[in-house]
């Protein structure tokens, strides 16, 4: 089933405005800076309109989203958008879009910086937030296994006993659930060592392939890493599954008779 492309991408806003709403700040300030390193030409997208047009195309590839592998793509795939960004780009760019390619030229102290300061946008979330995850998931200094397993069934998810392994961690929605989600973290060993927690989700209905936050939102990459505490593992869980949750409220908002 292919879902249509309008309501697809009015859930894609809503469940980005709504994720906002909730107090999770930092794609927003990574978008800020992003935006503010050139002003836009008519007609373009800001960068999370980009992600949106990538998402597409990455529905129709065998291979995760590049630039390099878009001659791949059937013709009724391909993004206009991104076909005109492509022959527009510039010798020296680094990245399709232009402004994101100025961000990835910024010198590397502009660059630790910034991410200094996401960061510390983190941190001072998760301050906000900690009050409602420890209700959920009790004493944060359990193992990950245990907090982790507390914060998906608190979310309706359980814990998948063919799925999992000491490797993998799965957790899916009972069967039948429209739009539902099966949730996995499939580097535990990373996450336990260098509190990298990724986060992936599989969603039949709108794809047969893994769905990351990184697809849709700047400001991912800082959520998932960079987490030295057993309070800032928990909280990387708690958000990606957070936003995982408005996308499917927004997407059953949209796709009603599914």
């Amino acid at each position: 089933m292919r879902l249509e492309r309008r309501r697809l991408d009015k859930a894609l806003v809503r469940s980005e405005a709504e994720f906002l709403r909730a107090g999770f700040r930092v794609p927003a300030e990574v978008a800020s800076v992003i935006e503010s390193l050139r002003p836009r030409s008519a007609g373009e997208l800001d960068y999370h309109g980009f992600l949106r047009e990538a998402f597409h195309e990455y529905l129709a590839l065998e291979f995760p989203w590049q630039e390099s592998v878009r001659d791949r793509l059937p013709e009724d795939a391909r993004s206009a958008y991104l076909d005109r960004l492509a022959a527009q780009k510039a010798a020296d760019s680094q990245w399709l879009d232009p402004n994101y390619s100025r961000y990835l030229q910024l010198e590397r102290a502009e660059h630790k910086r910034l991410l200094q300061h996401f960061r510390e946008v983190k941190a001072f979330e998760m301050e906000r937030h900690l009050g409602e995850l420890t209700a959920i998931c009790g004493d944060m200094n359990a193992a990950p296994s245990v907090v982790v397993k507390r914060l998906m069934k608190s979310m309706g998810l359980a814990k998948s006993p063919t799925a999992s392994s000491s490797s993998v961690w799965t957790f899916e929605e009972e069967a039948g659930t429209a739009f539902g989600m099966k949730i996995a973290f499939p580097d535990v060993l990373s996450l336990r060592r260098h509190g990298w927690v990724g986060m992936q989700c599989l969603m039949p209905e709108v794809s047969t392939k893994v769905l990351g936050m990184n697809l849709f939102l700047l400001g991912a990459h800082e959520y998932a890493d960079w987490n030295k505490t057993p309070e800032s593992i928990a909280y990387s869980a708690y958000v990606q599954l957070q936003y995982f949750k408005h996308l499917q409220s927004a997407l059953r908002t949209e796709f009603p008779e599914i």
